[in-house]
């Protein structure tokens, strides 16, 4: 794809800052999916992308062995448990705790290409892009935000629990004045 090809030569070339490569929170809700998580996590943490990226799970009430596998990365990621209160409300609480001025939101049932948050934070090229999706112009899994645009429009809106949830805060966010994009 000729456009991720820019993308990459771009970054070789250094034409994006570290600054913005070293400000992103991948925020990952958790419930019942412990077959799948490690592998997700371990994918995560193998990222081709500067140290300074942090990983935040939030455990949405699981009753499987997710604890268990959450232990493994004990030091590497950062665990918030709460009782079950669906993905929304989940990815709320991820949200509120990441410390970057980017968040992504990202499955815990999808795996990332090593160079994922790579091109994925190269979206952010210009003050007005709110919202940079590798899923999805308007939202869903391996979507990042500008927290300064959340902060703006709120975030997901916890009365959807699931299901169109990521349109209606993207809406927003364009509503707001801030541009969308899909990369990839």
């Amino acid at each position: 794809m000729n456009c991720l090809r820019e993308v990459r030569k771009a970054f070789r070339l250094g034409q994006f800052s570290n600054q913005t490569m070293e400000s992103a929170s991948i925020v990952t809700m958790t419930h019942n999916r412990a077959y799948v998580l490690g592998d997700t996590l371990e994918a995560m943490l193998s990222l081709d992308y500067p140290p300074g990226y942090e990983v935040i799970v939030v455990n949405d009430g699981s009753t499987d062995n997710t604890r268990e596998v959450l232990a493994r990365f004990k030091g590497r990621i950062r665990v918030i448990d709460q009782e079950r209160r669906g993905p929304c409300a989940a990815r709320n609480t991820g949200i509120r705790a990441a410390r970057h001025p980017f968040v992504i939101v990202m499955d815990d049932d999808c795996i990332p290409a090593r160079e994922w948050l790579r091109d994925l934070m190269a979206g952010f090229d210009a003050p007005d892009v709110g919202v940079v999706s590798a899923f999805d112009v308007y939202g869903g899994t391996s979507t990042a935000f500008r927290r300064e645009a959340l902060e703006k429009t709120g975030l997901y809106d916890e009365e959807y629990f699931y299901y169109r949830e990521d349109t209606d805060l993207v809406f927003r966010i364009m509503d707001a004045g801030y541009r969308a994009k899909k990369v990839r």
